[in-house]
This record gives C-alpha cells, structure tokens and sequence, in this order.
C-alpha cells in the first residue's frame, strides 16, 4: 500500500467522513489509468478504513501542463457544486437527490505528497461497488446488454432525463466536458432512473476570453463533428459550449437503443451525411444505397420498427440534431429541451423541479386580488383574461384556482374549464420552450385564447411577455 500526505485537501460536502484529511491510502497499483491520471482504490483516509468506497484520481502530466489544466478544472467544478449544493440546502433539497447524475462527481479534490513526489487529484465514489455499469460494457458485453433491455423503457427515458438536466447544470457552470464518451457515463440496471458521469477533470470552465477552449479528450462517435474535421485538418482543436449539446444527443440516442442515431452509414462524416441528408429522412434509407453499412442490414431492421414506438417530441429532437445539428451547432437539441420533452414521459418519482419552482413552493407568494369567485357570463371575459395574465407572469398558480374555477364552471355552465385552462397553458409553454415563438405558434395561442374567450388585449401582451 502507498500514503499520499496531504498538503492541502478540500471537502466537497456530500459526506463529513473527508473532512479535515491529512492522508489516505491506496493500492500499489492502480487499476486503471487514461490519457490525464491514474485511478487507485482508496484504502483507508486518515489512517481509518474508508466507508464510502472511493477510488482516487491522480493526475499525471503531458509536459504541456495537462496536470495544472486538470486540477484548475476540478476545483473550479467542485466550488461550483458546492455553491449549487448551499443554495439548495436552504430550500431543504439535497443536490444528489436533484442532480444525481452526479454521484460521480469529486468528493473532495487534493494536493499532497506520493513516494516524495508533489501530486494533485481528487476522489470520487467507486460506482461499480455501488452497483454502477459502464455503458461501454453494456455496449460490448452480450449479457449485460441484454440485461439492460430489460430496465422498462420509461426508466431508461428517466436515465436520459437525469444525464440532460446534469450537462443543463454544468452548461450553467459555463463547464465544457469535452471528453463526453461511453466510456465515462455509467448506469445501474435496477429498477430506476440512476446514472452518472466521472471525468469532470478532462473538460474546462469557459468564463472569460482568456479561458482555455483547446481541451479535448479522444477521438470517439460521440465527439462533435466540428471537432473531427479540426483534427482531419490538422487545427488546434477548438471547443465550445455546442460541442457537448452533440454528445449528450448522442449518448441520449445510445441509452435508448445502444446504438449512434447513423449507425447505418459506412462513414459519419460532412460528405457522407450531406449526401444522406439529401437523399433520405433520418433515419430512412435505401439498403442499396452506396453509403448504408450492410453489416448492420438486420440491426437496422429492428431499429426501424423500434423507433417508430419513440414519442414524435422526442423523434423530433434526435432528427432536428442529427441532420440540422450536424451542420449548424446552433440548431442542436438544447439540454432544457431534452430536459422539458423527457420529464412529461417518465415516472412521476423521478420528475425534478427547477430551482425556480423549487423556490416557489417553499415560499409561496401572496394570492393577488382576483375578481370574486361568483361571476356572470358577461364578467367571465374579464376574469379569465385576469386570471390567465397572473398565471403567465407567475403573480399566482394554477392550483390556487382548481376549485374557484369548478364552481364557475357550474354556475355558468362551461364544461370543462379547469381542463381547458390547463390546455392552453400547456399550449403556451409548448411553443415557449425553445425562446422563440414563430407566427405559426402565436396564430394557435390566439385561437386557444379564443375558444377560452380570454380578452385579445391580454393574449398580445401574454406573447410580449419576455422568455
């Protein structure tokens, strides 16, 4: 066994058992080691045997500062979680609860001493004790595979939820992993919606202009293909917040069906998919067509039958990638996108709230001086169009009015009221999501505003209102 002394260690927060750390131990060798460290078994900390099973980072250098990159990435990523995880400890919520695709991440991060040599690094929870497979090996290991199509499918949407909202978090921590691979997301194959990430330190933190965006991690089919055709041109790799928004819809793509979403083509590159682009739909093609990989003529079969059971928002968002994305980064399937499409197809356990509703439902708001409840036909207009304003500014919330709006119902004899106002708001944040409505969209909220004989006036400013 070997001791790292520390010269400096920080606690992430998520466990008391690493706080004030003066040492661990590890193995004599590690069991596995990658372009940017070493990963050890962590035996014992402060001269104890650890709890919660760790494996431990240390970072080794490129001599072209690839070690200060790493731990400059690390620990601007660990102050970050640790920002995140106060602020929703004063609502009561725990940020692995809310995020647990974080259950990889840094549990505390280090600089210290090894055999008299200066080393960094951080530890993170050992995920195959915790019952964690890596996705590569549910890819390439025939049991596990199949294993893994046994976790109901809702479950494995739930899978694709928890991974969006975690790149959703760091793309707010201005994070670009970078190295987004199969190799480094893990899943379980119990019965829920669990999976996590590790190799935080490969990526980089992009907050000022100066910031370091040459970091990439190895060529793989889920790297961006801008950053492909940089290397085939023999560039300084560049990368950006767009480069990761390609990973995750391929990772997406692969946690549904274990497979890249273009498979079927001998080459993924501009020219062969321009010319897939031009001639077929993703993801049809003619099996004669020169560009389709007949070694995959029978997976494909059962592909194509599969994805017809995918739900059209989610078909919507892998082809509006896929295809468009592949050109334009811009036009790439964004992580609140994902987040929105999937929580409305996934149990309602594994459902999170954003930080927004968060804080609406610990601190309620004052109910606004509405119409009174008991109302004429010729004063409805008038209530709706109130109402639905202060539900759209969030002056109030729908479940306030459930009741008020059942007894209007009645007395006016407007059926289904409470379900059409639900309508309507779901129409509004449909077409809302994405930060821009088209003529199309305003043209189908003025007609729900219509059939809710909510005031015209009202509907105009509702779609003035600022995303």
């Amino acid at each position: 066994m070997k001791v790292v002394h520390l010269s400096a260690s920080t606690n992430t927060g998520f466990t008391a058992e690493f706080d004030n750390l003066t040492s661990f131990m590890i193995d004599d060798k590690p069991f596995a080691e990658g372009g940017f460290g070493r990963i050890y078994h962590c035996r014992e900390v402060n001269s104890h045997k650890v709890s919660s099973q760790q494996v431990i980072k240390i970072f080794k250098d490129n001599n072209q500062g690839s070690a200060a990159h790493s731990f400059k990435t690390i620990t601007g990523l660990q102050q970050k979680i640790m920002m995140k995880k106060r602020e929703l400890e004063c609502f009561s919520v725990d940020f692995l609860h809310e995020y647990p695709a974080f259950f990889g991440a840094p549990q505390f991060v280090f600089e210290g001493t090894l055999e008299g040599e200066v080393v960094r690094g951080y530890s993170a929870n050992n995920l195959k004790h915790y019952g964690y497979v890596c996705f590569s090996d549910i890819i390439n290991n025939a049991d596990l595979h199949d294993r893994y199509f046994e976790v109901p499918i809702e479950l494995i949407y739930s899978k694709a939820y928890h991974l969006s909202r975690a790149f959703r978090l760091l793309n707010e921590f201005s994070y670009i992993h970078a190295d987004f691979k199969t190799n480094n997301f893990f899943v379980s194959l119990d019965a829920n919606g669990l999976c996590a990430l590790i190799d935080f330190d490969s990526g980089a933190i992009i907050e000022k202009l100066e910031d370091d965006t040459y970091t990439w991690g190895t060529p793989q089919d889920m790297l961006a293909p801008e950053i492909y055709e940089q290397l085939t041109k023999d560039l300084l790799v560049k990368v950006n917040l767009f480069s990761d928004m390609w990973s995750v819809a391929i990772a997406n793509h692969y946690l549904i069906y274990c497979a890249h979403p273009l498979f079927f083509l001998k080459d993924v590159c501009r020219n062969s998919v321009s010319e897939y682009a031009k001639n077929f739909s993703w993801p049809q093609i003619d099996k004669s067509s020169l560009i389709f990989n007949n070694e995959h003529d029978e997976f494909y079969s059962w592909y194509l039958e599969m994805i017809g059971e995918l739900p059209m928002d989610l078909f919507n968002c892998f082809r509006g990638t896929v295809i468009n994305g592949y050109f334009n980064p811009e036009l790439r399937t964004s992580y609140s996108q994902w987040s929105i499409k999937l929580q409305a197809i996934i149990p309602d356990a594994e459902k999170r709230l954003s930080l927004s509703q968060i804080r609406r439902k610990t601190e309620p708001k004052p109910v606004p001086n509405l119409p009174k409840p008991v109302i004429t036909s010729g004063e409805f207009p008038g209530y709706i169009s109130n109402l639905m304003e202060n539900l759209i500014y969030k002056r109030t919330f729908l479940y306030e009015h459930r009741n008020t709006l059942n007894t209007i119902s009645k007395e006016i004899a407007i059926i289904g009221l409470l379900e059409k106002v639900e309508k309507f708001l779901a129409v509004y944040y449909e077409v809302t999501s994405d930060g821009n409505i088209t003529e199309i969209e305003k043209s189908k909220i003025r007609f729900q505003g219509k059939t809710l004989s909510i005031n015209p006036d009202t509907i105009e400013k509702i779609l003035r209102k600022s995303i």
